[in-house]
């Protein structure tokens, strides 16, 4: 059934999209190589909001004293991992144009995508540019260009059941091989020529639905298979994207979306599994006699590999990992102590932003209680374990009374919890439910509970989606199971070597959008890139860094 969700989803807002101007139908194919990397072939507009009046500015003429200042230090990075999102990978652009400018970008040898992700690795492995890369997400990535069903919504249904997906995906196809064809002169390049003839190791995730695993498409692993079909297979999302049959060596198998089980590959350069060295070849080093050991993640991909870097996505309401560590890095607190954005990117005036818009500013306004709720409730919880002086696990009043007067809860925490007006009386009759006298672990629970926040929910840093309508449940299905895949590879430091991209109001299947949505996709990403390398440089140098935006 997990099949048929991203099919029937993709329905429902493309009901809602269909009635939306259609972007001009473009030629992919038509050469993109622009002859230098030089900014002149960047500038995208931006609209600042300045009363009435609207103005054209170059990203990078605002970024240039940004840019000077991370020139001066040096960024051990040498693979890049980029996470599946559908359109919303746009963002990536602004991300690869600054590590680019910076230096770091050719300095990268290995590349590692999954879905979308698998699309963006393989251009910058290609050796695009970051103008070219932005130059052809901008004029490429539309439903237009890679949603071909014949039938148009009529043929869904029997796409789905007679081929297993909507689209047959030969557009999305062809356009990937013209990438790879405008770079090396032949668009059916294989892993192993990649390697060989350009120094570039390139990773793709599929997930292979005939042997129910995440397959890693690799020189060391599929020497001989092209890597435009590769992306093609990993970009097949379920019941959108007809599935690709390919035939290995007398076996048949069926693959899918690589997002489907591993969505975010940033830990394919850790360990041995994908190194090119002689010492980690299969020989010497898989032991298929203890077959527990011989496929397990922590064996084949060990350690942490500091050289990686990876770019992850999230919409303002998508529930994702790491998410409040992104958030810290994208802001400051005020003088009031409000979290505020270090650069202001105003949504542009464009039907996507208006639709989508209120519905994340709702959810952030929701959020934005519930953690207020739930930080008092943790300064409540740790005032509470102090006063139990008596260790049995259960409070009295005399010891609420004591909590509520320690330093660590404060007033601002109480009254978020309690109103403004409150009493201990009052407090512990509210606490007390079952009226024997005392306060347990599950009576804070139904305490915190009934001001709608999860409170173990947020210990585990997550956060809540409120299911309403049929599109929330589709949402809320799919975020579940990704949430929870991604616990069975990420790592609990792979916040320190990943670029959180909030993408605001565009979501994963927002296949129509206007050129000032994709110009405000690309300004986040180099947004979140900025602030990351500012981070590193903090942990790593010491130093802490300012500057001065041009505007």
């Amino acid at each position: 059934m997990i099949v048929l969700v991203p099919c029937l989803f993709e329905l429902v807002r493309g009901i809602v999209t269909s009635l939306w101007r259609r972007p001009q139908r473009v030629d992919p194919r038509i050469p993109v190589r622009l002859g230098s990397s030089s900014d002149e072939n960047w500038g995208v507009s931006l609209t600042l909001q300045n009363g009435t009046k609207k103005r054209k500015s170059k990203l990078f003429e605002e970024y240039e004293s940004i840019i000077k200042i991370l020139k001066k230090y040096d960024f051990d990075f040498e693979n890049l991992a980029f996470e599946g999102g559908g359109n919303k990978g746009i963002a990536y652009g602004g991300a690869v144009k600054i590590l680019e400018k910076i230096g770091v970008l050719w300095k990268c040898k290995r590349f590692a995508g999954s879905s979308a992700g698998a699309a963006v690795a393989l251009l910058v492995a290609l050796g695009y540019s970051g103008d070219e890369i932005i130059f052809m997400m901008k004029r490429d990535i539309s439903a237009d260009n890679f949603m071909d069903s014949r039938s148009g919504r009529l043929g869904l249904l029997y796409n789905l059941f007679y081929h297993h997906g909507w689209h047959p995906g030969k557009k999305l196809h062809q356009t990937l091989e013209s990438y790879v064809e405008q770079a090396t002169g032949r668009p059916h390049l294989t892993f192993e020529e990649l390697y060989q003839e350009f120094d570039k190791e390139l990773c793709v995730v599929c997930t292979n639905i005939t042997t129910m695993s995440a397959e890693y498409f690799h020189p060391k692993t599929t020497p001989d298979v092209s890597i435009a079909l590769a992306v093609r297979m990993s970009m097949s999302l379920p019941g959108v994207f007809q599935p690709v049959k390919l035939e290995r060596h007398g076996t048949t198998y069926v693959y899918v979306d690589g997002g489907l089980l591993c969505n975010y590959p940033v830990h394919v350069f850790d360990g041995w599994f994908l190194s090119m060295k002689p010492k980690d070849s299969f020989l010497k080093r898989l032991d298929i006699s203890t077959k527990h050991k011989a496929t397990n993640q922590h064996f084949m991909f060990g350690g942490h590999n500091t050289k990686t870097l990876g770019m992850m996505l999230y919409s303002g309401n998508e529930v994702e990992f790491m998410k409040n560590q992104f958030e810290n890095r994208l802001t400051k607190l005020d003088d009031d102590g409000k979290a505020e954005f270090y650069f202001e990117n105003p949504r542009p005036d464009t039907k996507l932003a208006k639709f989508n818009g209120p519905i994340v500013d709702q959810y952030l306004k929701t959020e934005r209680k519930r953690n207020r709720i739930f930080e008092a409730a943790m300064h409540f919880w740790q005032a509470l374990r102090e006063c139990d002086k008596d260790g049995n696990d259960a409070i009295d009043k005399d010891e609420l009374r004591k909590a509520l007067q320690n330093g660590i809860f404060t007033e601002h925490d109480a009254t978020v919890l309690f109103g403004k007006t409150y009493s201990v009386d009052q407090i512990f009759q509210d606490m007390d439910t079952n009226k024997d006298g005392s306060i347990n672990w599950q009576e804070f629970l139904y305490f915190i509970e009934r001001r709608s926040v999860a409170f173990m929910c947020y210990v585990q840093k997550l956060s809540m989606r409120d299911v309403n309508t049929f599109g929330d449940f589709l949402t809320s299905v799919l975020d579940t199971v990704e949430i929870n895949v991604k616990q069975l590879y990420m790592k609990t430091n792979d916040d320190e070597r990943t670029i959180g991209i909030n993408t605001d109001y565009v979501q994963t299947t927002d296949f129509y959008m206007e050129t000032e949505d994709k110009e405000f996709l690309i300004r986040q990403g180099a947004i979140a890139c900025i602030q990351y390398l500012k981070a590193y440089i903090e942990k790593n140098y010491g130093e802490t860094i300012s500057y001065q935006l041009v505007t």
